[in-house]
């Protein structure tokens, strides 16, 4: 019998909807984990812990960031807790976000040679630049800084990146590696530099997760109780569902024919078990609901789910033609509304949990960060940056 499949529960599902942003985490850099957003094997990175750290650790607190690189960088833009942002990275952010201020001026404005130093409205665009380049540094910072106390991954400045980035062009552009590469084939600084810092937190999150960041089953009802509206649903209907391929135009008739005997057939099914003599369809018995319609990230199923919700317990639709297949459905039982149980969702529910306080880790980290002037002044590199 081709693809016969046990009914998928509503529910475990349908809190990957709610919970979508905080359960999407992958393996990502400072590990050798397969990374699955762009397919690179990044050499796992560990760093010792100086001896004020190790007794902060022991202690139970997050330990202080110690930068250990930082004779490495010559005429610094800025410090950030000590650690010194080069121009070459800062002049790498201001081109990244510069459109957000120049699309504030008129052309006439933006094309004057002085307009990045002219002060408008009372303030300079430079300044509205740098305001927004420190607070993106700070937030990188404040992810590096965790990572390198946590030995997710070692210390490293710009130019290690740049060499790095460098290593993962060659690698991907390599025909004798065998590894199947995922996404882009050849990194520039910028998109690198967005890459990096996505896995590296998605790594933190990870490592603080297993270790030290916990949510209680207390916590976890806490927030099912606050949030019942949620897990609530509308329109829950369990279905047999059944699809049979046309693979080529001769098989068009027959498929139809085969379908026609299959809606006769669901009429007197109750459960996928009735069905085990047919071999020609793919049958599934689901459970749908406004949480969980399971129409696939592309949509491919939403017409399923928009025929299932319209009807009633026994009755029987098709045959009828969807992306390319003879399909049928009968509804075995409909519930007006329900709520999904705690139990089901209390995993991701805690998971959900460990991410905000990860994040809030990273939030308090960045608002506590001593930043300082370097040798460089912030506007002088942005004009050096634009030249």
């Amino acid at each position: 019998m081709l693809g016969m499949k046990k009914r998928t529960p509503a529910g475990h599902a349908a809190v990957g909807i709610i919970l979508t942003a905080a359960l999407l985490f992958a393996g990502g850099c400072g590990t050798n984990t397969q990374n699955q957003t762009a397919g690179s094997t990044v050499p796992e990175q560990t760093s010792e812990l100086t001896s004020e750290q190790a007794s902060e650790q022991g202690s139970g607190k997050i330990a202080k960031y110690v930068p250990t690189k930082a004779d490495e960088v010559q005429n610094p833009v800025l410090y950030l807790d000590g650690d010194p942002v080069s121009q070459e990275e800062y002049a790498m952010l201001a081109q990244q976000y510069k459109n957000q201020i120049m699309m504030k001026y008129s052309t006439d404005q933006v094309n004057q040679p002085d307009f990045w130093t002219t002060e408008i409205d009372g303030e300079t665009p430079a300044d509205a630049l740098a305001a927004i380049v420190q607070d993106k540094l700070q937030e990188y910072y404040a992810i590096k800084h965790l990572a390198v106390v946590e030995q997710v991954t070692d210390d490293y400045t710009y130019a290690d990146l740049t060499d790095k980035m460098e290593q993962e062009n060659t690698s991907r552009g390599d025909d004798s590696n065998n590894d199947t590469t995922y996404g882009l084939n050849n990194f520039d600084m910028s998109t690198y530099y967005s890459y990096w810092y996505s896995n590296l937190q998605t790594q933190l999150t990870n490592a603080l997760t297993a270790d030290s960041v916990k949510a209680s089953d207390a916590d976890c009802k806490k927030y099912y109780s606050e949030h019942l509206t949620d897990f609530t649903y509308t329109d829950d209907v369990q279905i047999l569902y059944a699809e049979i391929t046309q693979q080529d135009t001769d098989q068009v008739v027959e498929a139809e024919a085969k379908g026609k005997e299959l809606a006769e057939a669901m009429q007197k099914a109750t459960n996928e078990d009735d069905l085990q003599n047919i071999t020609y369809a793919d049958v599934q018995a689901l459970e749908l609901n406004s949480h969980d319609t399971q129409e696939g990230m592309s949509g491919v199923y939403r017409n399923r789910w928009e025929i299932a919700k319209g009807l009633s317990a026994g009755e029987v639709y098709g045959p009828y033609e969807d992306n390319g297949k003879i399909c049928v459905m009968k509804c075995i039982e409909k519930e007006a509304d329900g709520q999904i149980a705690y139990e089901n969702v209390k995993d991701q529910i805690a998971r959900y949990l460990q991410v905000q306080q990860v994040d809030q880790m990273i939030q308090d980290e960045k608002d506590g960060m001593q930043v300082t002037a370097g040798t460089i002044s912030v506007q002088d590199a942005i004009v050096q940056a634009f030249n």
